[in-house]
């Protein structure tokens, strides 16, 4: 039987086919396209560049399910290009204020924990930053040398940062869930002040694991100290500080081994070269200034200048054991056991060694004793004489003099009659001035 069909009617469902079927799967095809762009990659690129304030590169970005990005090879970049951190994936996790990022791994040079250092220092200084929490779970973090980009100091089972604002504060918290006690926490807040706004920060934490002091001195911003100590020193401790307008006060307590002496002594009277270690019993210091310190110095083997050995005895007051006639004639010794400790506070200095009776000797050459420790205690100063470079005045007119000068305990005595002078003057009233002739 034949039925007449409207023309209308079949148009309408075409219509509908295309608008309810049709249409929805072009459009889902078009967002899925977009989402796997280039266009949509960049969009990602340019936020992340301001949040981190530095150019990035993203490979590419996959949404595993809602709410959840990853991004594949994320790079952050230098100003010239050059690649400073290569992140192979990190997923990223946002729901309601905080946000959670996570690492698989991380390689983290000197160049990298100097970028992650100054991130954290413009998150701490400046609370007009966003101040939505982040959590970073890294599972698996190296320590590599810059040059080489070889594993150094092995690999942690992880690490944790957490990033918290609330009212004015800011805190970070950097700890390893495979190891409870050890963490570092970084808390900056408001200080009231007349004047500008100030702000205090403050420092604790506790390290058994031995860190790279190379890549702790680039996050912390202290350029000097792997030229100081040599790029293979490892640090271990606890510290407890604060600082206000840039003045640092607190203690601390640790260990550094694998010091280069050739970097330590470099530029200085004290030529040695070796390694060595420097355990701190007793470290305390405030606005800037050392007030105590207990540590002991020791070193398995190396060599040490005639002229270290004769500014310890002019400048220490140390004495030399026997001089046997080869060593007399050479310009370095060979040493087998340096060993000393050394107490440094408002009252002087005191170099001593290990066992109690006649004192042992603080170098080792050759079976022999080459150098004991001083007799008595001498002034702190004289440690600025010692270190002077070869060719300048003492103190304090070399620029190792001042600062060192600037860092050591006041002496008791100088204290002690700045305070009687102040209290005379207080007691005596100011003094008359003397009538015009």
């Amino acid at each position: 039987m034949f039925i007449e069909l409207s023309a209308g009617r079949i148009r309408l469902v075409r219509s509908l086919f295309l608008l309810l079927g049709l249409l929805p799967c072009l459009v889902l095809a078009g967002w899925a396209g977009w989402r796997h762009s280039g266009v949509h990659r960049e969009g990602f690129q340019r936020h992340w560049q301001e949040t981190l304030g530095v150019p990035v590169a993203i490979g590419a970005v996959d949404h595993p399910r809602p709410g959840v990005l990853r991004l594949h090879r994320f790079q952050v970049l230098a100003g010239n290009g050059d690649v400073v951190a290569d992140v192979p994936l990190v997923e990223v996790e946002q729901s309601g204020g905080e946000v959670r990022l996570r690492i698989d791994s991380l390689a983290c040079t000197p160049e990298v924990a100097l970028f992650l250092g100054t991130l954290a220092r413009r998150w701490l200084e400046q609370p007009q930053r966003a101040s939505r929490a982040c959590v970073i779970d890294v599972a698996r973090l190296q320590f590599c040398p810059e040059e080489t980009g070889a594993q150094w100091g092995g690999s942690a089972e992880g690490l944790r940062v957490e990033c918290v604002a609330a009212e004015g504060q800011r805190a970070i918290r950097l700890s390893r869930p495979a190891s409870p006690g050890e963490e570092l926490r970084v808390r900056s807040l408001a200080e009231p002040s007349a004047g500008f706004p100030t702000r205090r920060l403050e420092i604790s934490g506790s390290l058994a694991t031995p860190l790279p002091l190379d890549v702790l001195a680039a996050a912390a911003d202290l350029p000097g100290v792997r030229a100081t100590l040599g790029a293979a020193a490892r640090v271990q401790g606890s510290i407890t500080a604060s600082s206000v307008g840039g003045r640092w006060s607190g203690s601390a307590a640790g260990r550094i081994d694998r010091i280069d002496l050739e970097c330590c002594t470099a530029g200085v009277t004290l030529r040695a070269a070796g390694e060595a270690t420097l355990e701190f019993n007793r470290l305390s210091f405030a606005d800037n200034r050392l007030l105590e310190c207990q540590c002991e110095a020791t070193a398995a083997r190396g060599t040490v200048g005639q002229a270290a050995v004769r500014a310890l005895m002019d400048g220490l007051g140390c004495r030399r054991g026997p001089v046997m006639p080869a060593a007399a004639r050479a310009d370095a010794l060979p040493f087998e056991s340096l060993q000393c400790t050394l107490t440094l506070d408002g009252r002087g200095m005191v170099v001593r060694t290990r066992g109690s009776g006649a004192p042992a000797p603080i170098l080792l050459s050759e079976g022999a004793p080459l150098l004991y420790p001083p007799a008595s205690m001498i002034p702190a100063e004289r440690l600025a004489w010692v270190l002077s470079p070869v060719g300048l005045a003492a103190v304090p007119a070399s620029a190792i003099s001042a600062q060192l000068i600037s860092l050591l305990p006041v002496s008791a005595v100088r204290e002690a009659g700045a305070a009687g002078g102040l209290e005379r003057s207080q007691v005596e009233g100011p003094r008359p001035s003397m009538p015009p002739r």
